[in-house]
């Protein structure tokens, strides 16, 4: 899982980085806006990325962890979106293993 996880994460990043050096940080958010249909894309992304953020709150809480370890993965999903949820699933991978009903 952390290796399709990473790919995702390399490949997505490159991309992003492209986007970012070719247009401009900005010019994702004057594109999206400009018209309705791209702005419910926008905006269902922003859903998805705070319900990410939420876990990934929930998941700090549970296990104690410092929140110095927890800051940069907030900064990175505030500015780049699910790059951050993506690092903080690769870091602690525990988050991902499902247990099943038989699992106590």
């Amino acid at each position: 899982m952390r290796f399709l996880l990473g790919a995702v994460l390399v490949l997505f990043s490159a991309y992003s980085g492209w986007i970012v050096f070719d247009f401009g940080y900005l010019s994702v958010f004057h594109v999206t806006l400009r018209e309705h249909p791209s702005t419910q894309v926008f905006i269902d992304l922003l859903i998805a990325c705070g319900l990410l953020f939420l876990v990934m709150v929930a998941d700090y809480r549970k296990n104690g962890r410092s929140l110095l370890k927890f800051i940069p993965f907030v900064i990175v999903t505030a500015l780049a979106g699910s790059i951050g949820p993506l690092l903080y699933f690769i870091v602690y991978p525990d988050l991902l293993k499902f247990k099943n009903g038989s699992e106590k």
